[in-house]
C-alpha cells in the first residue's frame, strides 16, 4: 500500500502574510489612534458650537442673566470662539491620545462651586458643569468600527468618510 502526501503551500503562504499584516497594523496602531483623536476633536467641537450637549446626550444649563447680559447672547461654552478653537490632539502615540483644551476648559467641565469677583453670583451658585469631554454612546461605536476596521483592512473607513 502507498500513501502519499502533498501539501500546497500557496494558500500557508497566503495565510501568513493575511497573520503578518494583521500582526503589524496590531502592533502599528499609531495611523488609528491619529484618525480617532482627530474624530474626537470633531465631535467635542461639534457639542461646544452645535449640540450644546454633555456626551450622554444631556443638554447644558443656559447661561445666567448675567452671563447673558454680559456676552449679549445665550451660548454656553461660546463666547469668543477661543475654547473651541483651543481643542486639539495634544499628544499621540501607539498608547493612545491626549486632548487638549484651553486653561480654563477644566472650569467648565467641573463646574465652579465658589466664585469670588467682580462679578459674584448673588444667589451663590456658582457655575454649573457643562461637560463637553467624554465619549458619548455614538462615539464608543465609531471608534470600535475604526479600530476594527483598521485591524481588518489597514485603514478606517470612518476616518475616511470624515477625512481622517
Amino acid at each position: 500500500m502507498k500513501i502519499s502526501v502533498r501539501v500546497h503551500t500557496r494558500g500557508l503562504r497566503r495565510a501568513d502574510k493575511i497573520i503578518s499584516d494583521l500582526l503589524s497594523r496590531v502592533n502599528n496602531p499609531g495611523p488609528v489612534i491619529e484618525d480617532i483623536g482627530a474624530y474626537m476633536v470633531r465631535s467635542i467641537k461639534n457639542r461646544i458650537f452645535s449640540s450644546k450637549t454633555d456626551p450622554d446626550g444631556k443638554p447644558w444649563a443656559r447661561n445666567s442673566d448675567l452671563t447673558q447680559k454680559l456676552k449679549g447672547f445665550d451660548s454656553p461654552l461660546f463666547h469668543t470662539g477661543y475654547l473651541l478653537k483651543s481643542i486639539r490632539v495634544a499628544d499621540a502615540d501607539r498608547e493612545g491620545f491626549t486632548l487638549s483644551a484651553a486653561d480654563y476648559g477644566g472650569y467648565a467641565q467641573l463646574g465652579v462651586k465658589n466664585m469670588r469677583g467682580r462679578y459674584q453670583r448673588r444667589d451663590r451658585k456658582g457655575i454649573p458643569a457643562r461637560k463637553f469631554l467624554g465619549l458619548s454612546r455614538e462615539n464608543k461605536v465609531r471608534i470600535r468600527k475604526m479600530l476594527r476596521d483598521y485591524i481588518l483592512t489597514g485603514h478606517d473607513s470612518i476616518g475616511d468618510e470624515f477625512g481622517g
